[in-house]
């Protein structure tokens, strides 16, 4: 595959900020990523690219259909000294392979410790009595409920002009709005909110909608628009708008009724919502607004920038928020910007929203400066110390330096090469604390599918560490199908093994380990005796990671042990893809991990959302790659659909030109002299030649069925990943009860698809088959194991004829407790130790 970058145009803002656009020639559609060096150093990550047909539109004249847009804002880094730099660019795609490399000579003349963008950052209340209800009003803005595959993701990121939601401006944006406005209650920054261009009324609603839910009534919402659409560009006087078309986009006219019933339908129209028809030189001069706390612009032209600019940025008060929306997609939109603040002296820097909004703050008393990246900030308190921890270690407020890489590790793509682990969705934490951490030795217990692992491999890899990393597992085909893709990536600082964990003890020293992920088996039991047995390795600057505390189904221990150790030692917990417990078990923790994440305050909960943000984007990517992959194979079967159809209708008519012949050879074939010999009975094999052609049909349909996407939904990865962790899956003897032939790459899936309907069992001492006749009152149909799984052991219902499970728990477990699985327990502990199944049991 060939690739060709090059960068055909660039602008400057300032020293600080560098906007770069270009194209990249590929043979297939790219969405492009990466990371900014400059002078060889990591200072962030890149996201560029269009859908091809704007590039079309915005490069005709050098680019034509194979090309992929690219535009990268760049902040150079907090210090940089005077004098000759360079700027490189590293091109990737979403899987982190490296398609290339730009490199940009520059000069700076001044120091840049003074350029910096605000602290002062919006912040959701997520512990609002009305945050679901915002939270909701978000998504169902975006059309984001009813958005699937790429459609999702394009919702997600704003970029397209969707049919039916009221925004286009997309998930971060939107949520940045709910920020602004929220912090402007909350810190009671006088003025209305206003937007000026507002399509469909998203955005506005939005704003109408934080202040129904604080039960602000003084306030109002303006909403300015022509409704008829844009202007034409008036080019003698804003050559800027040279060449602009989207007046002539009929989908941006939106009449204003049309507005006002969007508004009534979410039950926000009503006297605190104001209307401003008409071009905004006409119209804002004129308006009745005396302060404004947030305003919103979105008229995309240069003209209607500058006309919102003159008209109501003076009106804007001391902390409020003025928000751009096309800044860094339309030049003559962030022309318009940067010429006003020039002319007005406005020093506040520009903060990026994501790859197109951007915003800053109007200073006023009590706001202060300093450097920090355009994601919501996550401030501490100075000076407090950690809360539930022995070690009394003060922490300190972040400096300048420490906001700039703040989040930037966690931006980085992985790569992600299985699409079935759980632990996807805290890859950017691992990204960021291994950068924040710079452990000398990572070790992982218990690998499953190697995603987790390979993701603090990868993350020593980009932050260039010394550090050695050790993957312990007791599977040896989980280990070879890892190594596969670990070793050519990772084998120089990392090392599979195979063996117990207590085995692995023996090759560490007490005190060498800086980072210790704990994802084996997650019995309360083992979970514990693990925690305890490495503690005493774990370094100065040791920390604990503890998956599944937030897993509370079929018997799993980590949420009752994380309950108990949380409270020793500073701790932080992240909800999302299963629960992720964090414990700092050392006393010199850095202080970046430190005011991160174990400092008190009530905005935490940031945290959790920038992460669980982050990592749901890596869901999405994953989920667009899959749609991909699906319709390729959609594709195949079609065809391949087709030329079954075509040899069917072939041995159809080759079967009634053999049945003509056939009835006429009988008709004038002479009578028989002797007896016929009588029909013999069917054979007792016939019926059972009947269901193995049965099951070879249902297993070929299986391999049909995995493909589909509707099948992979949430409710079977749930089950899927719930039969995975249970340990009543063994893929081999599941495997030897398949017809010859058959091979199948997800023995889970198929079994969750196919193989319990044909009576295959996925356990030797799990008779499915026996189960689901069993108890099939209770099942209706349910596949079995996951019966067992989530309630069945509950119930004590057996899981083969031999194991009683009410009399095993009286007779060997201990009095009192009702979480662990008394089959799980026999099969784990009790088989070894020479105990029965029942009381019947030779």
């Amino acid at each position: 595959m060939h690739y060709q970058i090059d960068i055909f145009a660039s602008e400057t803002a300032d020293e600080s900020e560098w906007i770069l656009t270009g194209w990249a020639s590929t043979s297939e559609d790219v969405i492009w990523s990466g990371h900014i060096e400059v002078d060889g150093k990591y200072s962030g990550p890149l996201s560029c690219g269009w859908p091809r047909p704007d590039v079309l539109e915005v490069f005709s004249s050098q680019c034509w259909s194979e090309h992929v847009g690219i535009r990268a804002q760049v902040f150079l880094p907090h210090g940089l000294p005077s004098g000759d730099h360079e700027l490189a660019l590293v091109f990737a795609n979403r899987k982190g392979v490296e398609l290339g490399l730009v490199k940009h000579q520059f000069t700076t003349t001044r120091d840049l410790a003074a350029v910096v963008p605000a602290v002062t950052k919006p912040q959701v209340d997520e512990r609002h009595p009305q945050a679901g209800y915002l939270e909701l009003l978000e998504k169902t803005l975006l059309g984001l409920p009813y958005a699937q595959g790429m459609e999702s993701l394009a919702r997600e990121e704003g970029r397209d002009w969707p049919s039916h939601a009221h925004s286009m401006i997309g998930r971060t944006r939107m949520h940045h709005l709910r920020a602004c406005t929220e912090t402007a209650l909350v810190e009671k920054v006088p003025g209305d909110f206003i937007e000026t261009g507002v399509w469909r009324g998203g955005a506005c609603i939005m704003m109408r909608g934080v202040l129904h839910a604080y039960g602000d009534t003084s306030r109002k919402v303006w909403v300015a628009d022509s409704f008829q659409g844009l202007p034409r560009p008036n080019e003698k006087v804003y050559p800027a708008d040279s060449g602009d078309t989207l007046f002539a986009c009929t989908e941006l006219a939106i009449p204003l009724q049309q507005v006002k019933q969007n508004f009534a339908h979410y039950g926000l129209l009503d006297g605190q919502v104001q209307f401003l028809e008409g071009w905004f030189s006409q119209t804002l001069p004129g308006a009745e607004i005396s302060n404004i706390a947030v305003l919103r612009l979105d008229g995309d032209m240069y003209e209607s920038t500058m006309d919102a600019l003159i008209h109501l940025y003076p009106k804007l008060s001391p902390g409020g928020f003025c928000i751009i929306d096309d800044y860094g997609t339309i030049p003559a939109c962030r022309q318009a910007v940067r010429d006003y603040r020039a002319a007005h002296g406005i020093q506040e820097p520009v903060s990026m929203i994501d790859w197109g909004g951007a915003f800053w703050r109007k200073k006023g008393d009590g706001l202060t400066f300093s450097h920090a990246p355009a994601a919501a900030p996550l401030p501490v308190r100075a000076g407090e110390d950690i809360p539930n921890s022995s070690r009394q270690t003060t922490v300190a407020p972040p400096t300048s330096s420490d906001w700039l890489t703040l989040v930037s590790p966690a931006l980085a793509d992985p790569r992600l090469f299985r699409h079935d682990s759980v632990w996807t969705e805290h890859i950017p934490f691992a990204f960021w604390l291994v950068e924040h951490l710079r452990p000398r030795t990572v070790v992982e217990l218990g690998l499953h599918t190697g995603g987790a692992y390979c993701a603090f491999c990868q993350a020593v890899e980009m932050s260039g560490l010394d550090t050695r990393c050790h993957g312990v597992g007791e599977d040896a085909t989980a280990l070879q199908n890892l190594r596969a893709h670990h070793d050519p990536r990772y084998a120089g600082f990392s090392k599979l093994v195979q063996c117990r964990f207590s085995e692995a003890l023996v090759q560490f020293e007490d005190g060498s380990i800086d980072l210790l992920h704990l994802d084996g088996a997650h019995l309360y039991e083992h979970v514990k005796a693990d925690f305890e047995s490495w503690l005493p390795k774990m370094s100065a600057r040791g920390m604990v990671l503890l998956h599944g505390t937030h897993v509370r189904a079929h018997g799993s221990g980590v949420l009752r042990f994380w309950e108990e150790v949380k409270d020793r030692y500073a701790s932080f917990e992240f909800h999302h893809g299963s629960g992720l417990g964090v414990l700092a078990v050392g006393g010199d923790i850095p202080q970046m991990v430190l005011q991160t994440l174990f400092a008190p305050g009530e905005r935490l909960g940031a945290v959790r959302r920038l992460f669980s943000t982050l990592g749901a984007r890596l869901t999405l990517l994953q989920t667009s790659d899959r749609v991909r992959d699906y319709d390729r194979t959609v594709a195949d079967l079609k065809s391949k659909k087709l030329q079954l159809e075509a040899q069917q209708s072939l041995f159809q008519k080759s079967f009634a030109e053999l049945a003509e012949r056939f009835e006429t050879t009988r008709e004038h074939a002479p009578a028989p002299q002797y007896e016929p010999t009588p029909p013999r009975k069917a054979l007792p094999a016939d019926t059972t030649l009947r269901g193995a052609a049965r099951d070879f049909w249902n297993h070929l349909r299986y391999q049909c069925l995995a493909a589909v996407p509707w099948l992979q939904g949430s409710s079977r990865q749930a089950r899927y990943a719930m039969i995975e962790s249970s340990g009543l899956f063994d893929t081999d003897f599941y495997k030897s009860q398949l017809p010859p032939g058959i091979a199948v790459k997800a023995p889970v899936l198929h079994y969750l698809l196919i193989g319990w309907r044909c009576g295959l069992s996925p356990h030797p001492h799990f008779d499915a088959p026996w189960y689901a006749h069993t108890y099939q009152e209770q099942l209706k149909g349910r596949e079995p194991l996951v019966d067992f799984l989530e309630k069945g052991w509950k119930k004590n219902r057996r899981p083969n004829p031999s194991f009683d499970p009410k009399w095993y728990r009286d007779t060997y477990m201990a009095k009192g407790d009702k979480e662990t699985q008394p089959f799980r327990h026999y099969l784990e502990t009790g088989m070894a130790q020479g105990f029965k199944p029942s009381a019947t049991a030779l």
